[in-house]
């Protein structure tokens, strides 16, 4: 049973996971100057893996965070869907 319990933990944490990044892919869309904003989450996720990179985290964390530029970024179809909608 314990398990089971863990796995349900995990696919809710996951789900909590993929609503954030889903929530952030969309506010980065609106975004006034979407450019601009992508340039400042990269910029901070480089800063961050990096500090990841050095400490004595996780390997999975470490190579989540190196990886989530792309699952937090919106693509082009999506900017230029915001940007008509602005």
């Amino acid at each position: 049973m314990q398990v089971e319990q863990a796995r349900a933990r995990i696919d809710a944490l996951e789900g909590k996971v993929l609503a954030a990044q889903v929530a952030i892919r969309a506010l980065i869309a609106c975004h006034p100057n979407p450019e601009k904003a992508i340039d400042t989450v990269c910029e901070h996720l480089d800063r961050f893996a990096g500090i990841a990179l050095a400490g004595t985290w996780p390997d999975e964390m470490t190579n989540a965070l190196s990886t989530a530029q792309h699952t937090i970024l919106p693509n082009d179809e999506e900017l230029q869907r915001a940007q008509r909608r602005a």
